[in-house]
C-alpha cells in the first residue's frame, strides 16, 4: 500500500510509549487515500452492537472479518503496524500479528463505548484508526485521564494484555459519540484464543 503515512511514524517512540504509558496517539498518521481504501475494504453486513456487553455500554453498528481473509490493503496495514513495532524494539518480545478486524460506524450520530479494558483474550496491541469523522477519545494512565478529539487518519495504538510482559494490561479507554455528523473506525486485534475465539474465556 503506497503512501499510507505510516513510514513517517517514529516507531521507536511509539513502542516506548506503549511500554511506559500503555497507549500512543498518532494524529493524522494515515493518509486520506488509505482511509478511503480501508473504508471500501469493510465487508458490509453491518449489525447493531449489543447495547450492554458485560458491564460495558455501547452504541452503533459493526462488521468484521478474520485478518487473513481481509482485503490486501488491510493486511498490509496491519502487518506494517506489528512489524514496525517489533523492529523498533528488538529487545522486546515480537508483537503478534493481528488476526481479527472490526469496522465500526455510528448510526444517526450514535456510536460510542463506555470506559473499559479490552477483555483478557485481546493480546499484543490494539490498533484503532479513525477512517472518517470526529469524536472524543479518552484513555487512562493510572487515575489520570487524557482526552482528545480524534479526526480523519488518527491512529491510536493501545497495549493489549500480556505484551510486552505477562502482567501487562490494556489501559482503560472509551469513545464518545461524535458531536457532529458520523464516524467510522477500523480496529485490529490479536485474539489469543485464535480468530473467532471467546475473548472472555
Amino acid at each position: 500500500m503506497r503512501e499510507t503515512g505510516l513510514d513517517a511514524v517514529d516507531w521507536t517512540g511509539a513502542a516506548t510509549s506503549l511500554i511506559d504509558n500503555g497507549w500512543i496517539r498518532l494524529a493524522g498518521a494515515v493518509r486520506g487515500r488509505t482511509c478511503a481504501r480501508l473504508i471500501e475494504a469493510a465487508p458490509g453486513e453491518w449489525a447493531p452492537l449489543p447495547e450492554v456487553e458485560m458491564d460495558v455500554h455501547q452504541g452503533g453498528f459493526s462488521c468484521g472479518v478474520f485478518f487473513d481473509r481481509a482485503a490486501s490493503e488491510v493486511q498490509e496495514f496491519g502487518r506494517t503496524v506489528c512489524d514496525s513495532l517489533t523492529k523498533a524494539r528488538p529487545d522486546l518480545p515480537a508483537v503478534p500479528c493481528f488476526n481479527e478486524v472490526q469496522w465500526g460506524r455510528s448510526h444517526d450520530g450514535v456510536g460510542y463505548i463506555t470506559a473499559h479494558r479490552d477483555p483478557p483474550g485481546a493480546g499484543g496491541v490494539i490498533a484503532i484508526v479513525t477512517l472518517r469523522g470526529r469524536a472524543v477519545f479518552r484513555v487512562w494512565q493510572g487515575s489520570r485521564p487524557t482526552e482528545w478529539e480524534t479526526a480523519d487518519g488518527d491512529l491510536v495504538i493501545l497495549r493489549g494484555n500480556g505484551w510486552p510482559s505477562e502482567s501487562s494490561l490494556c489501559p482503560v479507554h472509551e469513545a464518545e459519540s461524535p458531536r457532529v455528523g458520523d464516524r467510522m473506525t477500523m480496529t485490529l486485534r490479536h485474539n489469543t484464543r485464535g480468530p473467532g475465539g471467546d475473548y472472555f474465556a
